[in-house]
């Protein structure tokens, strides 16, 4: 949902520090407000995907708003910071059917870890649940994890599950790059 002025350069350090590489899914209207931490994002080798202009829901909106006012506005203000456009969209709340998808005709990623740290903004919690499993989603060969460093909680949780991970063998890619290992097996 960022970018954020204070939480995302923060994760950005510990992705560096950790030498790991995430996906950022942004909302346009804070990409427009803060293009330098966009570019930088992108600078850092991060992958930038687009999460809707103003994070409305896609499935009540017809197929021109959601091209023109959400990806597209979206994605006008991810190349205003960097130059490029997104290749792969996140809609908000994951409300997307595979009809839409095909008429959107772009890559709509989901996730398969959501440890609800939109809901309990606790890092103690966000930690216990990418770490042991939460929902019926566990972190496992290929898992998407949902999180959102609009909150410190997040950012702070992920200060000690990245290290964690990696020292369990886990590599950090992104989506983009874990697709493609995908596509090779």
């Amino acid at each position: 949902d960022g970018p954020h002025p204070e939480n995302t350069p923060r994760l950005l350090d510990i992705l560096k520090e950790n030498d790991a590489v995430a996906t950022f899914f942004m909302v346009g209207t804070n990409a427009a407000e803060y293009p330098d931490i966009v570019k930088r994002v992108y600078d850092e080798g991060h992958e930038i995907g687009t999460h809707s202009w103003n994070h409305k829901d896609l499935k009540k909106l017809s197929l021109d708003e959601i091209m023109v006012d959400q990806y597209g506005k979206a994605n006008d203000a991810i190349e205003a910071a960097t130059g490029l456009r997104a290749l792969i969209d996140r809609p908000p709340y994951g409300s997307m059917t595979q009809e839409l998808a095909q008429q959107i005709g772009r890559e709509q990623i989901l996730w398969s870890v959501d440890p609800e740290d939109w809901k309990y903004k606790d890092a103690d919690a966000v930690y216990e649940h990418v770490m042991n499993g939460w929902n019926g989603g566990a972190v496992q060969d290929g898992a998407v994890i949902l999180s959102h460093e609009i909150y410190q909680s997040t950012v702070d949780a992920y200060a000690r599950i990245i290290p964690e991970l990696k020292e369990k063998g886990y590599k950090f890619v992104t989506v983009s790059q874990m697709m493609q290992i995908a596509e090779i097996r």
